[in-house]
């Protein structure tokens, strides 16, 4: 869901329980002289304790900046902002006023996310959880009149992995507008389609590569997860022109099982997993794709398709 799930309840406490009936007349004594003096767990009857209304946040999608809400009333004092699971630690408010405080968090990991609005003194006045979900990206691959459309789920791995990382690289490229419109460059008839580096109608009778950010994720030195039927690449091999630039991010999508291949090219390229297509729409039908007539249209790109129209990644945005 494009918000994440919300697994946990909204929890406002506007004051410390009530002692009677716990501690006994003597306990209720002391009880009522801490309150009077703003002891206890954070401000009692204290007429500027902070009222939370609610918590919310927006997206809240793994690696995405999320915006952190709290409305309601006496909010311009003694509240802060603390997370745990997805992020960590207080939070920097960047707006607050009386009604509405505002900061931000991007979760780096996937699980829970929980929010604290908390008193100056530690006490939680509202807390909300969320879960973050695995990413999900969808693509619309082929003729403008009748793409396929196609989704993926990411599989990011885990922290410090190469898996991480390239499938860190891939979400940023996606999120950046850096993949829609190109062509998918690489056709091997049954075995893999590669594409998201190259465009045509441009000046050049060579197909160019877009102009990225140059972003440095160090070669993979062995593919973890098997490079099997209907999964989502990354490849080491950078796109290149004939100016001689070269850039990250080229992906591919495995159309038969690869994995007992050693799937090198003449750069000996190397392909981390990162995602598998889901089974929803048929993948099946990219089949169509890989059955395009290829021919060489410079050094480096020898397996082009002639009708590039119909190899074209319409749309590709994330979803989830």
């Amino acid at each position: 869901m494009k918000n994440g799930t919300r697994v946990g309840a909204h929890v406002r406490v506007d004051s410390p329980p009530h002692p009677r009936g716990m501690l006994g007349p003597l306990g209720l004594c002391v009880a009522l002289a801490l309150a009077a003096c703003g002891g206890g767990s954070g401000g009692g009857s204290d007429p500027n304790w902070p009222q939370v209304a609610a918590i919310t946040a927006t997206p809240v999608w793994y690696g995405e900046p999320a915006a952190i809400r709290v409305s309601g009333e006496r909010l311009d004092s003694n509240l802060q902002l603390r997370a745990s699971g997805a992020c960590q630690g207080e939070l920097t408010i960047t707006l607050r006023t009386s009604t509405r405080v505002e900061a931000g968090c991007t979760p780096t990991a996937l699980g829970a996310l929980r929010i604290e609005a908390q008193s100056a003194g530690g006490a939680v006045l509202s807390a909300e959880e969320w879960t973050i979900a695995p990413p999900i990206v969808a693509m619309d691959i082929g003729p403008a009149d009748n793409p396929t459309p196609v989704r993926v789920q990411i599989d990011i791995g885990s922290s410090g992995s190469a898996q991480r990382a390239w499938s860190d690289l891939f979400l940023h490229r996606v999120r950046e507008g850096h993949y829609a419109g190109t062509v998918f460059h690489q056709i091997l008839r049954g075995v893999r389609i590669e594409g998201g580096c190259y465009e045509v109608g441009t000046s050049s009778a060579v197909p160019q590569p877009r102009t990225w950010p140059t972003i440095e994720v160090g070669a993979p030195q062995q593919t973890i997860a098997p490079n099997v039927r209907f999964t989502l690449a990354m490849s080491s091999t950078r796109c290149r022109a004939d100016d001689g630039r070269q850039q990250a991010g080229i992906f591919a999508i495995n159309l038969a099982d690869n994995s007992a291949q050693s799937l090198t090219s003449v750069d000996d390229d190397q392909y981390v997993v990162i995602g598998q297509l889901l089974s929803a729409p048929n993948p099946a039908s990219l089949q169509v794709v890989s059955e395009q007539t290829t021919g060489r249209v410079a050094d480096w790109l020898t397996d082009f398709p002639a009708d590039p129209d119909a190899a074209t990644l319409r749309r590709i945005e994330r979803i989830q």
